[in-house]
């Protein structure tokens, strides 16, 4: 049984790439620690797409990397042309200041 993980650019944002190449069976994962781009090929997890910001801190996190903001990935995902990550998977300090706002009040 012989599995090589290795880091390299990733294919879609040239960031930090994870790839995992498995020969018994035969099979390649990949998941991208910037964009969050993952695809499989391995039987039962064969897929492609982008994971939410928690998933992709969670990836971080595990190797010693800083917490990916809102505000980065956005940026990387607009680059990329890639789906914009909804402000809702943002951490609550970079949205409370806009929920927590009062509205206007309509007395002279």
């Amino acid at each position: 049984m012989g599995t090589h993980s290795y880091v390299d650019a990733c294919e879609i944002c040239g960031g930090h790439a994870n790839i995992n190449q498995s020969t018994r069976p035969p099979s390649t994962s990949y998941e991208c620690y910037d964009c969050g781009w993952w695809e499989a090929d391995q039987e039962g997890y064969e897929g492609s797409g982008f994971i939410i910001l928690s998933e992709i801190n969670d990836l971080r996190n595990e190797n010693g990397m800083d917490d990916l903001t809102h505000a980065e990935l956005l940026a990387t995902r607009i680059r990329i042309k890639g789906p914009i990550p909804s402000p809702m998977e943002a951490h609550y300090a970079e949205y409370a200041s806009v929920i927590n706002r009062r509205p206007a009040s309509r007395d002279p």
